[in-house]
């Protein structure tokens, strides 16, 4: 991947980076889940960098199981209350690895093991 260039690239990005690393979890493709997860985080870094991260509100709802939780995920340290009922969510319901993942992002949150590039910016 090029160096991302706008805000709107980012997003872009973002959203198919989840896509694809979710489904590299889902086939059990570790090295290809890896791959994608460093890729999405190059965009959360872009974004917050940029004063953009906030655009990634509107991905809360979206219909993707993994482009959702990777919003909610980046998310947690500026909108924690909207992402983690977005993670209770998804750990609440019948979406495979998904679930999983959700419910352990949500209790190492809980625990205050999640930390974040941009986390001591907004005071948490």
């Amino acid at each position: 991947m090029g160096k991302i260039k706008t805000a709107d690239e980012a997003i872009s990005l973002f959203s198919e980076f989840s896509r694809r690393h979710g489904q590299a979890m889902v086939d059990g493709k570790s090295k290809e889940a890896n791959k994608f997860f460093r890729l999405k985080m190059e965009c959360i870094e872009y974004l917050f960098e940029h004063h953009s991260l906030g655009r990634l509100a509107v991905f809360l709802d979206d219909d993707s199981i993994p482009v959702r939780a990777s919003a909610a995920y980046a998310l947690l340290p500026v909108m924690e209350k909207e992402s983690v009922a977005v993670l209770s969510a998804i750990s609440g319901g019948d979406y495979n690895i998904y679930s999983l993942n959700a419910f352990y992002t949500l209790a190492e949150w809980k625990k205050g093991n999640l930390r974040f590039p941009y986390q001591d910016v907004f005071g948490k």
